[in-house]
């Protein structure tokens, strides 16, 4: 029967929609498996009736796709894989990296990887922003990270190390201290992976006061990368060891300052604390008011 160009196009964008969308809320279960696995909450009920549904879906549309361009031997072997998954929702922890991964998922991207030499070629921007959204899963899970390996974190370069480690296995074009010259000064983002063209800058906060540095030195990050032609996304990731501010307050803050869109700030809450004698204390300020950079606005 075959299928046109235009709608290879619209089942292509269908399906790096629906992955992408089922990577998501793989991640939002992930953040719950790690910081309430033992209690029943309806909002990770719902979501994990929203990833049955896009499993479903993605399942369905591959087998479609696979029939219509007269692959049904493909599309009878992905149905058969399908089924061995009594629960679609189910998850696996990977060793050593701390991810939670579901099966299903992985099955229904290989089919996908499958289908794609046999349609027009997928917009690249599709896939590299699935794998940027995993990115940030692995990120948000920093603490599980470096808890699974022992490792109690005194400065942000104990977390970059750690972090380091397992992305270079993920993402193999993982780079670290990328220098971005300028004028009077080099600055060099922590990590970087460069086929998402995204650089990742770690922040460690053992006190309120050093929380508000924290963020004065992710602002003045924000200036010196901005003209880079070589990343074009940016992660900043506030590991702190103490609940200094809500994450609501944090989003009130970063909706009030002009973040460029480009800036996505994830805040995570994990054990560390500096030694003795180490740069940091135990600040008593409750305000956010930090230097602000400008641009465009975006929302953690």
């Amino acid at each position: 029967m075959g299928i046109d160009a235009k709608e290879a196009e619209r089942i292509q964008a269908a399906l790096e929609g629906d992955l992408q969308r089922a990577q998501k809320l793989v991640n939002d279960l992930e953040r719950y498996a790690y910081w309430r696995p033992d209690e029943p909450d309806e909002e990770e009920d719902l979501i994990e009736l929203q990833l049955a549904d896009v499993l479903l879906r993605i399942e369905l549309r591959l087998i479609a796709a696979f029939e219509r361009l007269g692959l049904r031997m493909v599309a009878e072997r992905l149905a058969a894989r399908a089924s061995r998954h009594k629960k679609a929702t189910s998850f696996q922890m990977l060793p050593w990296i701390g991810e939670l991964w579901n099966p299903l998922l992985g099955d229904l991207t290989e089919f996908h990887e499958i289908l794609k030499p046999y349609l027009p070629e997928a917009e690249a921007d599709s896939h590299v922003e699935r794998d940027r959204e995993r990115l940030r899963g692995i990120l948000a899970g920093t603490p599980k990270m470096l808890s699974d390996r022992g490792v109690v974190p005194s400065a942000e370069s104990d977390v970059e190390e750690e972090v380091y480690k397992t992305l270079i296995h993920l993402f193999p074009d993982t780079v670290r201290q990328i220098p971005i010259p300028k004028a009077v000064k080099t600055y060099k983002p922590d990590l970087g992976v460069r086929s998402l063209g995204t650089a990742i800058e770690y922040k460690f906060a053992d006190s309120e006061t050093e929380f508000k540095a924290c963020l004065d030195g992710i602002f003045t990050d924000i200036h010196a990368y901005a003209d880079t032609k070589d990343w074009r996304h940016f992660f900043a990731v506030l590991y702190v060891t103490d609940q200094f501010f809500t994450q609501a307050q944090l989003d009130a803050h970063l909706r009030s300052s002009n973040i460029p869109d480009t800036w996505t700030f994830i805040m995570v809450s994990g054990r560390g604390g500096r030694r003795a004698g180490e740069k940091g204390g135990k600040g008593q300020q409750r305000s956010l008011a930090v230097k602000r950079p400008s641009a465009g606005t975006r929302q953690a």
